[in-house]
């Protein structure tokens, strides 16, 4: 543990749990080395290193990536070096990687950037971004995305795909080119 006015260093087996307004457990973030940066009482960041592994309790998601920047006071969060995202409810897992997660926690919403792949166990996505709606348990992803049947191997592409997490669902809209077979 380092401490001065600005600052505090942990290094180890680091435990940070999150609680809301009320006192609720909101979730937690688990990763060797943590910095908290204090440049006032109300605005305060910290940044986790190696390891990190953020569970988020209110939508059973859990966010792994070797490195974490949070902004207490924004609630927003991003998450670099593979990271990786993960939703599940009951039987229904469906999994994001992407150069980039950002989450926004006063809009509900969660961006993956650069190269996502979205997979649900029954098909597989990619594109350019998705956009993660916690209300909705939807992802939308934008760049010409493409998805690919995992049992055929058929493709299509869209100029969008909606993954309903929810019903494990999907829906193309607009510019919708390949095929898809049938038996």
């Amino acid at each position: 543990l380092f401490n001065d006015e600005s600052r505090s260093v942990f290094i180890g087996n680091v435990l940070i749990i999150e609680n809301d307004s009320m006192g609720s457990k909101r979730g937690d973030i688990r990763c060797e080395e943590s910095t908290f940066l204090f440049s006032s009482l109300e605005n305060k960041t910290f940044r986790c290193e190696r390891n990190v592994k953020v569970h988020d309790y209110r939508d059973n998601t859990s966010i792994l990536s070797k490195s974490l920047f949070y902004d207490v006071q924004e609630e927003y969060s991003k998450a670099t070096g593979d990271p990786y995202f993960k939703w599940v409810s009951g039987n229904k897992t469906t999994e994001v990687t992407a150069d980039i997660l950002e989450r926004f926690d006063k809009q509900s919403l969660m961006y993956a950037k650069g190269t996502v792949i979205v997979d649900n166990g029954i098909n597989k996505a990619s594109s350019s971004l998705g956009i993660y709606s916690v209300e909705k348990k939807i992802i939308t992803l934008f760049g010409t995305p493409k998805i690919l049947d995992k049992a055929s191997g058929d493709e299509v592409s869209s100029r969008e795909i909606i993954f309903d997490l929810e019903e494990n669902k999907m829906l193309l809209k607009s510019d919708i080119q390949g095929s898809i077979s049938i038996d």
